[in-house]
């Protein structure tokens, strides 16, 4: 069970009750025993510099040191100095409390009688040596001019007066006694200086042998002190600094920055509290419940690089958050803030409120930089004790903090959203910027106010949203080059943003609205609407322009007149009341509770815009921080606007029937469908300048032009809108069905034409027929036309015309050599029957009626001409005109082989057949007198003679292709000649298994060959690390079944496997005859003219 901080801590009844007594104890209260011993050291921590600071004076009272007897403390107002010497001088004064103090293993502890003298400059205007000779009873020791005051004492005089048993002297606050001496003259000069000499001969003293038990603690000469509302620094204390400097030991107090400062606090605000927060199990509880809640927070992306210095510091801080001394740390050396004293007046106070109202808040586990008040109930002075330390947030605070009249941002945002995380964020700022010597260190980053401030039972999930309405609002926040966020004393621009918004009306940012909307659904493509009515409807007075054309659809927009969405019923009587064009109009509105902020956010807008125009006209840097937010709010403004433009105007209304009656039927519009690519706002700008309201809506919408779009996709989802590919024939077939039933009546209708004027007022006056582009309807009217399916007569269209048949056929007709056929694809409209005759006229007594249209096969014999008659059985279409085909000739190749007597033989074949034409010496066989009729359908020519032959066939209506035959020379084989082969090495006969090897030997032997050279390489199946090669050379060639059984018998013996794999291959060949030859590439399934250079005969 987790403990609260008002069950683990127990508070000293004075930080209750707001006393701040021990806060300000002067030396005179030490020197006149005024101060209990036990219960100051039982209210005060005992530090480290303090412990030092007992050390060496002990020592020097024990007469076991030999440093210095001077001890200079050295640190701003209120930083322990006198604190410090009164608790030396307790211990000096009793005895009795010294062991308890010091500890029995102190070293230096020294148990007699120790003399504790002083001298304080604030409020004695006496000689410092008469005082304390006074104090000593030993003012006879002086001369009289000593005495009297006209000579200062000497060094004799010193240790003569200060000699003898152990004394303590504690010189304290002596730079505003100085202040006090210089108006006093003396001689030549002053009472300052005179004074300066006399206690610079007493820290020449200090060192001799006969004052070795003496110690002299002096606070700090250089410190400032406060003189009516400055703090100086006076000179003659400065120069005597450094005379005492010179022997001196330095000190300093107290380190505000270490953690002994939480020692500090805790001991002096609680009677009761953890002693040791890191061990202590019930602070560790706590720890692991506030670190679990810091790993949400990153999780949440709110904080990352702090945790791990909260985690760090959080058990030493207990009760404190680290956060809090941390921001203190950075307005300590403040003039008026007086550092320990100032963070135990400022730290009295956060206690005192949590403690006085722990009732009324939810469970505290530690003390926040936020958990203070404001307000004056209670007799609470925090407010004034701020202010003391930055009098120039007052303004500040009122206005962005905390007000009395409940009235300032922070409280006004707490109640808007129902929680104190504004007021949180507002103290936590304002605290990070109270420093007033250091402007790099004001302010908290965004992730250093949500870890300061937010605790377990805080929503974190609001948190972003709050801080950033919050900042949005304030008056005097201000944002460093580093974008930390602090109070700053002057105005910033959102305070400048306020007042300019206050001169916006209603009326003003109405304009605005209408102009934007207008812009932002102006219609750029005017396909599925046309124009937009330049008014904002909302009274009947305002329908006296709105005028409907035929071939426009017009969007409506209408000021929401409820919550609800519903259209002004204005309109909607208006609209009921139309005879014409009622499919012509679309209606956009949408809730009234949204457009009320919707003005709003204009009006925020407006007033940033002309923000920026006055920081441009003022010649503010862009690169200022303010001119930067201002820039960023702009923006933030302007998307503002957007957003609630599409959060307003959500409601479309379209016209509709559903049989029994016309209506405005009701569609939600989704601004989802833009994409995010698109949302872009056009703030940049070089120049502001004067602008017109146009301008300021340009600047506004920059190119979020979507509202067309949106309307688009949401009508088409309904079915309103329709987009047809009018040359996709299926889209067309359904639109066209559309029109016939929708705008024709055909259903019901004998009409047998009708105008198209009233075809298109049909469109614009029926709201069941749907919208498309403007020019859909006109290019149905010409794709029906150019279908023959309307005539066009006049201003009429015949909707059921009589159409003549036509037949054609396609261009793409193919031959099949193989069954003497071509094969045509027809082309038929309004017939359903085709007849076919050959030659130029019809008879339909004989003509062929052709079944397959698609797949029409003719055997054409000589025949090229055919004639085709399309007809419409029914009679409904008028019979086509005869259509003469002329089927064109196709020549090919079907066959070509060279005879053992080297004689080439060429079979060729036309459809239709023609007359075949051919010649042997490369001349045109169309017009050659060399040209020769082919007899039959092959063509023998010796390739010797006949280096180019060209073939034709030819019949009344022209000619085919021609078919070229090239033959090289050299490449002729004499059929009776041997051959020698010796092809080229990408050309060699090769074979890579056995059995491919018996194959090829096998072909040779049959065509009467011996290999001439031979390379074999014979490997074992199962190791290839077994192998042979072996090359046979053989002029007069190497016989066949040698070859056979030498293979054979080297996988045996050699090898020993008598499956050995076989590679190799015949780099040479000799053939018996040219005809041997022939046979064997004949075998190879190679061509003579592939050999070209590669044989030779004799």
């Amino acid at each position: 069970m987790l403990k609260t901080i008002f069950e683990l801590c127990e508070p000293r009844q004075e930080t209750l009750t707001g006393g701040t007594i021990d806060d300000v104890q002067e030396l005179d209260m030490l020197l006149d025993k005024r101060i209990d011993p036990n219960d100051f050291f039982s209210k005060n921590y005992v530090t480290n510099n303090m412990r030092l600071l007992f050390n060496k004076t002990f020592a020097r009272f024990s007469g076991r040191s030999d440093g210095s007897g001077l001890i200079v403390l050295k640190q701003a107002m209120g930083g322990g100095k006198t604190h410090n010497m009164i608790a030396l001088g307790l211990l000096a004064q009793y005895p009795s409390i010294r062991k308890q103090i010091l500890g029995a293993d102190f070293p230096y502890l020294y148990e007699g009688e120790i003399e504790v003298v002083g001298f304080t400059g604030r409020n004695s205007p006496e000689l410092p040596w008469i005082e304390i000779a006074h104090r000593l009873n030993r003012l006879n020791l002086f001369r009289q001019s000593v005495r009297e005051g006209y000579e200062a004492p000497s060094d004799k005089e010193w240790r003569e007066l200060l000699s003898g048993k152990p004394l303590l002297l504690l010189l304290d606050e002596l730079p505003p006694y100085f202040e006090y001496a210089e108006t006093v003259p003396k001689g030549d000069s002053n009472k300052a200086v005179f004074v300066s000499t006399g206690l610079a001969n007493l820290f020449n003293a200090i060192n001799s042998p006969d004052m070795s038990r003496v110690v002299i603690v002096l606070s700090d000469l250089e410190a400032q002190y406060e003189k009516g509302s400055e703090y100086v620094i006076n000179k003659t204390a400065l120069s005597l600094k450094n005379e005492a400097e010179r022997t001196a030991e330095i000190i300093k107090p107290i380190d505000i920055s270490s953690p002994e400062i939480y020692e500090i606090l805790r001991k002096k605000l609680f009677k009761r509290y953890p002693i040791n927060p890191k061990s202590d199990p019930d602070v560790n509880n706590i720890a692991n419940y506030y670190f679990r809640f810091l790993s949400n927070l990153e999780n949440s992306g709110l904080v990352s690089d702090t945790v791990d210095k909260i985690k760090l510091r959080f058990k030493e801080c207990y009760p404190f958050h680290p956060g809090i001394v941390e921001l203190i740390a950075n307005f300590r050396n403040n003039l008026k803030f007086q550092q320990t004293r100032g963070l135990l007046r400022l730290f009295r106070r956060y206690v005192r409120y949590l403690y006085l109202n722990k009732d009324k808040l939810p469970p505290k586990y530690f003390i926040t930089v936020s958990d203070y008040d404001l307000s004056q109930e209670n007799d609470n002075d925090m407010r004034d004790l701020i202010v003391s330390i930055n009098a120039d947030l007052d303004n500040a605070i009122n206005k962005d903090v905390h007000s009395l009249s409940g009235v300032s941002v922070a409280q006004l945002i707490d109640k808007k959203y129902n929680n104190n995380l504004a007021s949180k964020f507002a103290k936590a700022i304002l605290f990070a910027s109270l420093s007033t010597t250091d402007q790099e260190t004001v302010g908290l980053t965004e992730e250093e106010i949500y870890a300061y401030t937010l605790e377990p039972t805080d929503d974190i999930t609001k948190a972003k949203g709050v801080l950033e309405d919050y900042w949005r609002q304030t008056s005097y926040s201000k944002e460093n080059q580093r974008g930390k966020k602090y109070f700053g004393y002057n105005e910033n621009v959102i305070a400048q943003m306020i007042r300019k918004r206050e001169q916006i009306t209603d009326s003003i940012a109405e304009d605005v609205l209408q102009r934007a909307l207008i812009a932002y659904f102006a219609p750029r493509d005017k396909d599925c609407y046309q124009a937009v009515y330049q008014n904002i409807v909302a009274f009947a007075k305002d329908l006296s322009s709105l005028q409907l054309k035929r071939d426009e659809v017009t969007l409506v927009i209408s000021k929401p007149v409820n919550n609800n969405g519903e259209l002004n019923n204005t309109l909607v009587e208006w609209w009921t009341a139309l005879e014409h064009n009622k499919n012509r109009v679309l209606f956009l509105t949408g809730s009234s509770r949204y457009y009320r902020e919707l003005i709003e956010s204009i009006k925020d807008y407006l007033a940033w815009f002309e923000v920026m125009t006055a920081l441009q006209e003022n010649r503010i840097n862009s690169t200022e921080p303010e001119y930067k937010r201002a820039e960023r709010e702009l923006a933030n403004s302007a998307l503002r606007v957007l957003e609630r433009i599409k959060s307003t105007f959500q409601k479309l209304y379209y016209p509709n029937n559903d049989i029994s009656k016309d209506y405005l039927h009701q569609l939600d519009i989704d601004y989802s469908t833009i994409r995010p690519e698109t949302v872009r706002v056009n703030i940049r700008q070089s120049r502001f300048g004067a602008a017109s309201v146009d301008s300021k809506v340009e600047r506004l919408l920059g190119n979020n032009r979507d509202g067309e779009e949106v309307i688009r996709q949401s009508l088409r989802s309904e079915g309103k809108y329709i987009e047809i590919d009018i040359n996709n024939p299926r889209e067309m077939a359904e639109f066209d069905e559309d029109v016939q039933l929708s705008l024709l009546d055909s259903a019901v209708s004998q009409r047998t034409s009708i105008t198209w004027e009233e075809v298109k007022q049909r469109a614009a006056d029926r709201p069941k027929w749907v919208w498309y582009v403007p020019d859909l309807l006109d290019n149905y009217k010409e794709w029906k036309i150019r279908n023959e399916q309307w005539l066009e007569d006049g201003d009429e269209i015949i909707l059921k015309p009589q159409r003549k048949a036509t037949v054609t056929v396609d261009g793409n007709i193919e031959y099949d050599f193989e069954n003497d056929e071509i094969v045509l694809k027809l082309r038929v409209k309004n017939a359903d029957t085709v007849y076919c005759t050959p030659g130029t006229t019809i008879d339909l007594t004989t003509a062929q009626n052709v079944e397959n249209w698609e797949e029409f096969k003719l055997k054409p014999g000589r025949n090229s001409k055919f004639t085709f008659l399309a007809v419409d059985s029914s009679g409904t279409n008028i019979d086509s005109d005869p259509f003469i085909f002329t089927c064109p000739i196709r020549l090919i190749k079907l066959e070509e082989f060279t005879d053992e007597q080297g004689l080439k033989h060429i079979k060729v074949k036309s459809l239709p057949e023609a007359d075949i034409y051919y010649t042997t010496d490369g001349t045109s066989p169309i017009n050659s007198d060399t040209r020769i009729l082919l007899q039959g359908n092959e063509i023998v020519v010796d390739p010797s003679q006949a280096q180019c032959i060209q073939i034709v066939a030819r019949n009344n209506d022209g000619y085919s292709n021609i078919i070229k035959i090239d033959y090289k020379a050299g490449a002729v084989i004499d059929p009776v000649k041997p051959v020698k082969y010796q092809p080229r090495s990408n050309n060699f006969v090769r074979f890579n298994d056995r059995n491919i090897y018996y194959n090829e030997i096998q072909k040779l032997k049959s065509c009467n060959a011996r290999p001439l050279k031979v390379y074999l390489d014979i490997e074992d199946s199962q190791n290839s690390k077994r192998e042979m090669t072996i090359i046979l050379s053989e002029e007069d060639g190497i016989d066949i079944d040698l070859l056979k059984n030498l293979v054979d018998k080297l996988s045996a013996e050699v090898i020993k496997d008598t499956q050995a794999n076989v590679r190799g291959r015949f780099e040479k060949v000799y053939f018996e005859t040219g005809k041997d030859f022939i046979e064997w590439l004949r075998l190879q399934n190679k061509k003579v003219e592939e050999c070209n250079g590669e044989f030779e005969q004799p």
